[in-house]
């Protein structure tokens, strides 16, 4: 498995992938893994080519007052379990390149592909519920070719 850090080489991965003709799903969370992740990450290696699970503890999601330094986080424990799911990307983005130019690398990273998806995983084939129509990463929703978030 590989760890990717910057967006600009989850980018030329995903399009080395994508011109190859396979197919990416990606599972967008917000770490310290559970056996939710885990299912998502399985279904996705069904329904896929390729499985990245993106692990990015998303500033904006906590309201003022709520304390994001308090968010569980276990790298190591994370890696290790996306590895027995055999995940081929664990893509760990910082917050910094994230929300750089107002958050466009978010916009870039989910909405801008070389293709359009093939397959997008009906919500009812989840076996934990997930948040619809969210793009932001940690929604706990599962796409194909990282173009659509359920």
């Amino acid at each position: 498995m590989q760890i990717i850090h910057p967006l600009a080489d989850m980018t030329r991965w995903s399009e080395d992938v994508l011109i190859r003709g396979e197919t990416i799903a990606l599972v967008p969370t917000m770490g310290y893994f559970h056996e939710g992740h885990l299912s998502l990450m399985r279904l996705a290696g069904r329904l896929a080519d390729h499985v990245v699970v993106s692990l990015f503890v998303n500033s904006i999601q906590f309201a003022p007052g709520e304390d994001l330094n308090r968010y569980p986080r276990d790298l190591e424990n994370d890696t290790r379990l996306a590895a027995n799911e055999k995940v081929d990307v664990l893509f760990v983005p910082s917050d910094s390149e994230m929300y750089e130019n107002g958050g466009g690398a978010v916009a870039q990273l989910l909405w801008e592909s070389p293709r359009t998806p093939k397959q997008l995983i009906p919500q009812a084939a989840l076996s934990t519920p997930v948040k619809a129509g969210n793009p932001n990463p940690g929604n706990g929703a599962v796409n194909v070719n990282h173009t659509q978030v359920l």
